[in-house]
């Protein structure tokens, strides 16, 4: 589609009253309408949106999104907002809708990794709604390796009933263990919107107050380890509902047991079995001492031992000979039951004297420490009390570290005694520890680290840049920087459009050569390339500094002269003339980048018009228009945004 100004009709206007009246042109397929003055339209009591819309947060999995509603009038403090979070392309518009993603913050999820998020604010008061939209963010990045990461969201269980109690399970996640896990509680609107944090309640547990009534509750559970902190949100519950059942009595549905090893000097563990029946319910514990026969199925015929009403207790020689069980009291508001656990094997004399395992030569590693290579690790030599059980673990140390590797990060899922380097050892040292273990206990022993591991895979060392004059038309060059690894390294080209500030990057189509043509439609944004270098060992990419903001080719407009205010044209016969009219990019060639229209005003003599207002549109409607003021030089830029059904 082409846009051109050479026929002298587009541009004529006139003007039979100034005050309050607009008139329309044709230009091409657009439709410019230069209205005199303010358009006098009445202020409704609906909100109207004065500022669009913001996320903050960092774009990256597993980190939290915050909502800002922008600036609403009239009178902020009378709206109430919704939000509804929608998943973009990472370099096209077409987003589309995140189920239940309706709280003002949005924990990121690996589904939304290569992809750019916005949030939609519906604005309501007693006069109206109206809704606004938000700017995308930058494209979404994967968490850092071994960082947590969720992969099913937590989720929340128990009666949705005041006086309850709601446990939050925190789902599947991946990377390191958790060094701390927190719990959030949010209290949400009856769709799982409008969420507020519930104050002091950080718990796995959450009791339900009367305050929840009418409300759906979702949690926030977040997971930090030594590499990273990541965040997921549950699902809303359903409406909790204003009253709690009648109390039942506690009922048994799964009996206690005993761990430990029936022996004297060893410790014996009870657990109070699992239950049913109404919440708060406290539990009393009794260990008896039964015949070899374990006595009744309830322990109601076997002694009590005296003191011994803990969950553990340890086995005296007053013990040998007999079978141990403990007796479970469970009690609540209702009422009380009473079960016994299995009985122990009868009880012996403590074991002869043993040792537990000692190293007497510690581990160590041979192999090549280089990506891709095998290391191996002895086990060492030990004594102790045969048989002796060996546990490995592998261990990636940023310097030597400490003696014991208690400094070092654990390798996830390396638990043998050979070790395949990876890429994400490449500039560490590694080493190897051994547990062993036996019936008397376990001791654990690390080897001497290795030389730093190496990798021969593409590593950018002096970043890219690019050379040449950022105006339409003119060519720029990428300098694709320095390198090391394994040749031979092959070099590919992506070129990108980013904003002024250099950020909201997105592939120029087509743009792979070492060499770009500025565009017209590059006008007013940075660029940058992306240089990828491959060899056999991988790839990696590295990118440039942004170039300066890409200037028109355009001539500039002429100086402004002796301006006159539209409304000061009050004279009979005095017109508003089109006198220029300018597009970029000019053809269009693309049915989503926009389209800029540069249009100047003036009065009689040539004189520039200043506050003119011109509105724009297509016909048919292949565009969004907007309308804007003229400045004191007659000029006004407008910028049009293609629809779907914008002609190529």
């Amino acid at each position: 589609m082409r846009m051109s100004t050479k026929h002298r009709d587009w541009h004529r206007i006139g003007l039979t009253s100034l005050a309050g009246s607009a008139a329309l042109v044709a230009v091409g397929t657009l439709m410019v309408a230069l209205l005199a003055g303010a358009s006098g339209a009445a202020t409704t009591a609906a909100p109207k949106n004065k500022g669009k819309p913001s996320i903050t947060g960092a774009a990256t999995e597993g980190q939290i999104l915050q909502a800002k509603p922008g600036t609403w009038r009239p009178r902020p403090e009378s709206i109430r907002y919704a939000y509804q979070w929608q998943r973009c392309g990472s370099t096209t518009l077409s987003c589309t809708t995140i189920p239940s993603a309706t709280d003002a913050i949005y924990a990121l999820r690996r589904d939304d990794t290569g992809h750019t998020l916005r949030v939609v604010v519906a604005a309501t008061n007693a006069g109206g709604s109206a809704s606004a939209l938000s700017e995308r963010t930058a494209l979404v990045g994967a968490a850092p390796v071994d960082a947590p990461v969720n992969t099913v969201r937590p989720t929340i269980t128990g009666k949705l009933l005041k006086g309850n109690t709601l446990a939050a399970q925190a789902g599947t996640w991946t990377g390191n263990k958790a060094d701390r896990i927190r719990y959030t509680w949010r209290r949400c609107n009856e769709v799982g919107g409008s969420c507020s944090s519930v104050d002091r309640q950080t718990g796995k547990t959450y009791l339900l107050r009367q305050a929840d009534g009418g409300h759906t509750l979702r949690v926030l559970v977040s997971e930090e380890n030594s590499i990273g902190k990541s965040s997921a949100l549950s699902l809303p519950t359903g409406i909790v509902g204003p009253t709690t059942p009648s109390a039942t009595a506690p009922k048994n549905t799964g009996e206690p047991t005993i761990s430990g090893t029936p022996r004297v000097g060893e410790r014996l563990t009870a657990t109070a079995g699992s239950w049913s029946g109404t919440q708060p319910m406290s539990f009393a514990r009794r260990w008896v001492r039964c015949g070899v026969d374990g006595g009744k199925s309830d322990g109601s015929n076997c002694p009590a031992i005296a003191s011994a009403t803990g969950s553990s207790h340890v086995l005296q020689s007053a013990d040998v000979g007999f079978r141990l069980r403990v007796r479970v009291r469970a009690t609540n508001s209702a009422g009380s039951a009473t079960v016994a656990s299995n009985p122990t094997k009868v009880v012996t004399a403590a074991k002869p004297t043993s040792t537990a395992p000692k190293n007497t030569g510690e581990p160590s590693i041979t192999g090549t420490p280089r990506v891709g290579q095998v290391l191996r690790t002895t086990r060492g030599t030990w004594t102790g009390t045969t048989p002796i059980e060996y546990d490995f673990r592998w261990f990636r140390c940023d310097g030597g570290g400490k003696p014991d590797a208690s400094d070092c990060k654990q390798i996830t899922n390396a638990n043998n005694a050979s070790y395949v380097l990876r890429e994400a050892d490449a500039g560490f040292r590694i080493r190897s520890q051994v547990k062993a273990t036996n019936d008397d206990g376990s001791a654990t022993a690390t080897s001497n680290p290795t030389a730093v591991v190496t990798s021969n895979k593409p590593v950018n060392t002096t970043e890219p840049s690019i050379s040449g004059t950022a105006v339409v038309g003119k060519v720029l060059t990428a300098n694709r920087g320095k390198w090391g690894g394994d040749d031979p390294i092959t070099y590919s080209f992506v070129w990108l459009r980013c904003s002024q500030k250099g950020d909201n990057c997105s592939e120029i189509q087509g743009a792979n050569d070492p060499q770009y043509e500025i565009r017209d439609s590059d006008t007013g944004r940075t660029i940058r390339v992306r240089v990828i270098a491959r060899n056999d060992r991988g790839s990696n990419s590295a990118i440039s500094n942004p170039t300066g903001v890409v200037g028109s080719n355009q001539p500039p407009p002429p100086p402004p002269g002796r301006s006159v205010a539209v409304g000061d044209l009050k004279a009979a016969g005095d017109r508003l003339v089109i006198a220029s009219v300018q597009f970029s990019p000019n053809p269009v060639t693309s049915r989503t980048a926009a389209i800029t229209v540069r249009v100047r005003i003036t009065a009689r003599g040539g004189r520039p018009v200043n506050g003119a207002l011109v509105f724009m549109r297509a016909t048919p409607r292949v565009v969004s228009g907007q309308t804007q003021a003229t400045r004191a030089d007659g000029w006004v830029t407008l910028t049009l945004i293609p629809n779907g059904n914008f002609p190529q």
